[in-house]
């Protein structure tokens, strides 16, 4: 009898804890995606220079693995701005980092043919204190496609921070 109590016991915790882990809010990557103010550096097509500067980043108020992020990206010497979010969809934490997974939809302003959207996938380390807290150190990589808004252009691109 003592050992069914015991079992019962063991079985009531395991369900408590993983009812927490579902519950439980995620470390909050807003100032990460700024990247210290520097740009993301990358290509854009089979070699052109792209930049992108984040300016604005803010987590979702509805849900706490979406973010809204803004700045502007610039090829050659064309600067755009954009705005669009970063979407967290898989998260392994460690003691000293948070391994990340997700995709990015940016959409640049403007109508011309230079204009467009950025969508892809994103993989990132990003270093934590002992409280779980980013450092700010991280390395995050975006690996997707530009498509000019009159979908006349479509560009592979890569870009990560310095």
């Amino acid at each position: 009898m003592l050992a069914q109590n015991n079992f019962k016991d063991k079985i009531s915790l395991l369900l408590l804890f993983i009812c927490s882990l579902s519950f439980s809010q995620s470390v909050d990557l807003s100032a990460v995606w700024i990247n210290g103010g520097q740009y993301y550096e990358g290509k854009i097509n089979t070699g052109t220079d792209l930049k992108l500067y984040i300016t604005h980043s803010s987590q979702s108020t509805e849900a706490d693995l979406v973010y809204n992020v803004a700045g502007y990206s610039t090829v050659r010497t064309n600067a755009t701005p954009f705005n669009g979010v970063i979407t967290i969809t898989g998260q392994k934490k460690t003691k000293s980092e948070v391994i990340i997974t997700g995709h990015y939809s940016l959409s640049e302003e403007g109508a011309g043919r230079h204009s467009g959207a950025f969508k892809g996938d994103l993989t990132g380390f990003i270093a934590v204190n002992d409280l779980g807290n980013p450092t700010g150190d991280h390395q995050t990589s975006f690996s997707g496609s530009w498509q000019s808004r009159d979908a006349t252009l479509l560009f592979k691109t890569n870009w990560k921070n310095k």
